[in-house]
């Protein structure tokens, strides 16, 4: 490989141990056992490297990591300014933005860390304590299994991402019964049956939340949004039956009892209507990553590693009306 960073001119036997080579090994080595994938980590890709720049990125992620964040972020700030296409400050971005509490607004730097460098292990773990502090537990699991998949063996993130993975597995087994990929396909399909939903496409919004109960019945928000769209359809019966099958997989589901008052008194074959015509106003949350989180926290069953999920809430601000 050319390793210019280093010497600008082909690596040989006699170059000691470096990270862009590593990097380089890795990559190799990830695109020989996936040959094919369409996801990120399968498609070609040319990072070019910086030895001077890279230097001055870590100068102000040291002082920023030392506490200096007045100094440092200008720094980094403008070093972003210079080179906003380079993976490394990109990822000093997200990284002084994590720093001053913002990590939703860090999410797009990180992600174009990877999307220059996809082997960027470090930025694929900053990418996952992002997701974990807003809640987002589908992708907060995706970016620790991007982790584990490129990090290198002897890289200590990657044992911290494996041992957070195993613990999110044996409790998402637990609670939901179904495993980590199946977790993330299912909220997945829930968005988009959000989406629909919201959008007044209750026909088609029950199709995706029928796959989802048919792999996993004990998804009470699934139920409980087959409900919303069964009623809004005029099933009276089946939207009952639907609430039920939610309170059964969570007993303590308020919303999905709320609306069901709402079901049995509507007429079969009508729509429900508020007594001024207009249309009831059912409530539904969008997913769980958010309301897993809140519920586990208000029932008081145990999350893995607590202090991983500071600032579980439940949301009240999220509820739909329809």
């Amino acid at each position: 490989m050319i390793c210019s960073p280093c010497c600008a001119i082909e690596r040989g036997r006699e170059c000691p141990p470096c990270a862009h080579h590593e990097a380089s090994t890795r990559y190799a080595e990830e695109r020989h056992k996936k040959a094919g994938d369409a996801g990120v980590l399968g498609k070609h890709f040319v990072a070019l490297l910086d030895e001077n720049l890279d230097a001055e990125v870590d100068d102000a992620l040291d002082m920023l990591e030392s506490g200096k964040d007045e100094e440092a972020r200008p720094v980094i700030e403008r070093l972003h300014h210079e080179h906003p296409a380079y993976h490394t400050t990109n990822y000093a971005m997200g990284a002084a933005l994590i720093k001053a509490g913002k990590p939703e607004e860090a999410i797009p730097y990180f992600k174009k860390a990877v999307e220059i460098f996809p082997y960027f292990a470090e930025a694929h773990f900053n990418l996952a304590h992002c997701h974990n502090r807003l809640l987002d537990i589908p992708n907060y699991i995706k970016s620790l299994q991007d982790v584990v998949r490129i990090g290198g063996g002897d890289l200590v993130i990657v044992g911290h991402a494996k041992e957070t993975l195993d613990e999110l597995s044996r409790t998402i087994k637990t609670t939901d019964g179904v495993d980590l990929d199946t977790y993330v396909e299912h909220a997945g399909l829930f968005d988009k049956a959000h989406a629909l939903m919201c959008e007044k496409r209750f026909e088609e919004a029950l199709g995706l939340f029928k796959l989802i109960v048919g792999k996993n019945p004990r998804h009470h928000q699934s139920w409980g949004n087959m409900g919303i769209c069964l009623a809004m359809l005029g099933r009276k019966r089946l939207a009952i039956d639907a609430y039920d099958k939610a309170l059964e997989a969570h007993p303590g589901y308020e919303l999905a009892a709320n609306n069901k008052i709402i079901a049995e008194r509507m007429e079969e074959g009508v729509p429900p209507k508020a007594p001024d015509g207009k249309e009831v106003a059912f409530q539904s949350v969008n997913y769980s990553a958010i309301e897993y989180a809140a519920d586990v926290a208000t029932d008081g069953r145990a999350m893995p590693s607590q202090d991983k999920y500071s600032g579980i809430k439940k949301l009240a601000g999220k509820i739909l009306r329809f």
